[in-house]
């Protein structure tokens, strides 16, 4: 079971926290403005395995840092604030679990605030009403998940490996919204169960119905169109068959629906490449899990590499673009 074990089993990262300085301009860090083409820690331990400093929520303080984690979902909002959910590492006891905590750092104060979630491990979400704001609404530990920031500054997370509202563990759909200036969680689509089969619909068509399969970890893309993009991951097809996925999906904010675009609907297809350089309707990558992606400044996704399989239909890493 190759597919499954990929999912739980991500790799793990150390809790040392780096910023980048790489690139044409120069980065302002809480160290002050780094050359190009370095790179400088700025926070987190040089050690493995080491455990949550939480302090107070909602506190930032110079002694507070994420505990180590791999997996977690992120994002950067206009202010150039840092925020991290969740991911599999060590909660403040030094336990290793699944996490559910939210964390925010500001590189003008180099400091780390916990808002919320647990300081434990394995939570169960608690969901409320489907896409009602609530201060007890918070999702359940996990992995892997999708994450995307909108035009309006909240944070989107999708999926990943983790728990639902009954405590079991595997893999997730749900889709969840934070409003950064309220503080508060909205469940915002998909089940509050593990392991659920995608419902696609027709392609190019939006129905309330629609939802991807659980997942994890996908590829996602917020882009000058405004919808939030997933493509692909290790999870259920529509038949419920667990495997390698190749699907590309939108999720439109203001209808509040999915629409299937492309990509098949069962697991563990090979890629059609088609001539290189050359765009073609045919063309499609194969189902793949952990691949990176990124928009451009025109609208176009991008996606490379990941584990999954190639033209032939054999299994592995993948380094196409």
């Amino acid at each position: 079971m190759i597919k499954r074990n990929y999912l739980f089993g991500l790799v793990a990262a150390a809790a040392a926290f780096f910023i980048s300085a790489y690139g044409s301009h120069a980065h302002t860090t809480v160290h002050g403005v780094a050359p190009d083409g370095v790179w400088t820690w700025v926070d987190g331990s040089t050690l493995i395995d080491q455990p949550g400093v939480y302090g107070t929520q909602g506190v930032p303080d110079a002694a507070n840092v994420p505990g180590a984690r791999r997996g977690a979902a992120s994002w950067t909002d206009e202010s150039g604030r840092l925020w991290l959910f969740g991911g599999g590492g060590f909660n403040g006891a030094g336990t290793s679990g699944l996490l559910n905590d939210l964390w925010r750092f500001d590189p003008d104060t180099g400091l780390w605030t916990w808002l919320g979630g647990s300081d434990g491990i394995n939570q169960p979400g608690v969901y409320g009403t489907e896409d009602m704001p609530s201060m007890g609404s918070w999702p359940g530990a996990r992995s892997g998940a999708a994450s995307w920031i909108d035009e309006s500054g909240n944070l989107w997370l999708f999926g990943g490996l983790g728990f639902d509202e009954n405590g079991d563990e595997g893999a997730l759909n749900d889709l969840w919204r934070y409003d950064p200036v309220t503080g508060v969680w909205t469940w915002a689509d998909g089940s509050t169960i593990i392991d659920q089969a995608g419902v696609y619909g027709t392609e190019d068509v939006p129905a309330a119905a629609n939802v991807p399969g659980a997942r994890a970890p996908a590829g996602s893309w917020f882009n000058t169109d405004g919808y939030l993009w997933l493509f692909g991951g290790s999870g259920l097809d529509s038949m419920g068959q667990f495997g390698f996925l190749n699907d590309l999906w939108r999720f439109d904010i203001a209808s509040d629906q999915w629409t299937w675009v492309d990509g098949s609907t069962v697991d563990d297809q090979t890629g059609v490449y088609g001539t290189e350089d050359v765009p073609a309707a045919a063309n499609v990558p194969g189902a793949r899990s952990g691949a990176a992606s990124w928009p451009d400044a025109t609208g176009g996704l991008w996606v490379f590499g990941g584990f999954g399989w190639d033209s032939t239909g054999a299994g592995g890493g993948i380094k196409d673009l």
